[in-house]
């Protein structure tokens, strides 16, 4: 009788568990979408927490509506932190259109770290090669 109560109580746990990790898979589309307001959002904390869940889940949340309000924080943020967090969330949305925009704009960036981001995420991303000695 004990053996059947665990038995029970194991069957119970594991289809719990699966019906979890199911409801949680389809709740990616929500979590895209709200991801995408808060990325589109002025609030400069509420970008920064949405930028490390795209790097965090980039593959698994769609969130191309979004790639232009990242890449702006990329291009025009005065703070460099920021700027290689936007470099991250980049690499992990694997936009075309975004590694074209970095991999135009490394030939003039200034800020030496900014552009040893930009040539890993253009290596990362098979755009070419670059001398990251020379980026210094």
């Amino acid at each position: 009788m004990k053996r059947i109560a665990t038995l029970l109580t194991v069957f119970v746990f594991a289809f719990s568990l699966v019906a979890a990790t199911n409801s949680f898979a389809t709740d990616y589309e929500a979590f895209g979408k709200n991801l995408v307001k808060a990325l589109k959002s002025d609030n400069q904390g509420l970008q920064v927490s949405a930028m490390q869940q795209v790097i965090k889940y980039g593959t698994k949340v769609n969130v191309s509506s979004a790639v232009i309000d990242v890449v702006r924080v990329y291009r025009t943020n005065k703070n460099a932190q920021f700027r290689q967090l936007a470099l991250a969330a980049i690499n992990a949305m694997k936009s075309e259109w975004a590694l074209g925009i970095v991999q135009r704009d490394y030939n003039f960036e200034k800020n030496p770290k900014i552009k040893r981001m930009m040539a890993a995420v253009l290596v990362a991303n098979n755009r070419g090669t670059v001398n990251v000695a020379s980026s210094k």
